[in-house]
C-alpha cells in the first residue's frame, strides 16, 4: 500500500487498485504511474473486479464483493433462507 496525499493505491501480484475522493487525482496518480511504468487502465474497480466500496463512519472504506460472495453460495448449493438448527455437542467431545 502506497499514499500521496488523499490518493491511496493498493498493489497486488501485477494489480493495483487507486482510491481517493476525487476522480480526478485518481487520474493523475495513473498518469504518473503510466510515464514510468507499462500500465493498462482496466477502469473502475466495480467494472474490473466486481468491488463495491461504502463509506462508512469514521472515514473508513469498506470493499466487498457481492456478487463473488453469491456465486460461491449458488455453487454450493446453499439456501440463504435456511434456518440452524441446535446441535448437541458434549463440552469435552473431540471434533476430528
Amino acid at each position: 500500500m502506497f499514499y500521496g496525499g488523499t490518493t491511496i493505491f493498493y498493489s497486488y501480484v501485477n494489480n493495483g487498485i487507486f482510491l481517493d475522493e476525487l476522480v480526478d487525482k485518481i487520474n493523475h496518480a495513473v498518469c504518473e504511474l503510466a510515464d514510468v511504468s507499462n500500465i493498462e487502465d482496466k477502469g473502475d474497480v466495480n467494472e474490473y473486479l466486481g468491488v463495491k466500496t461504502a463509506q462508512l463512519e469514521g472515514g473508513k472504506i469498506k470493499l466487498y464483493q457481492p456478487y463473488l460472495i453469491q456465486q460461491i453460495f449458488t455453487d454450493l448449493h446453499f439456501n440463504l433462507n435456511s434456518k440452524s438448527r441446535p446441535t448437541s455437542v458434549y463440552a469435552y467431545a473431540t471434533l476430528f
